[in-house]
């Protein structure tokens, strides 16, 4: 990938976590919340969700995501979660 944000490689913002990862994470919570979603993605996606919350950027991203008033209450909360 090419520079980001302040020069920085793959779009990483040293101000905030990597967006590819936070769409990744937003869309894994719409999936969870969308009565419209087949049981296999719901749960394909609480999967990824918690593995997210065991990884070594997940306070970082726990942090962007809580910090940031335009996202839904739903991922401000779960942001909240990844920085227990």
């Amino acid at each position: 990938m090419d520079g980001g944000l302040n020069g920085a490689p793959d779009g990483y913002d040293s101000r905030s976590a990597p967006s590819e990862s936070l769409q990744q994470i937003t869309e894994a919570l719409s999936a969870t919340l969308n009565p419209r979603v087949s049981n296999d993605i719901r749960q394909q996606a609480l999967q990824f969700l918690e593995q997210i919350k065991t990884e070594q950027n997940a306070p970082q991203y726990g942090f962007s995501l809580a910090e940031d008033l335009s996202q839904p209450t739903a991922v401000r909360y779960y942001g909240l979660q990844l920085l227990e």
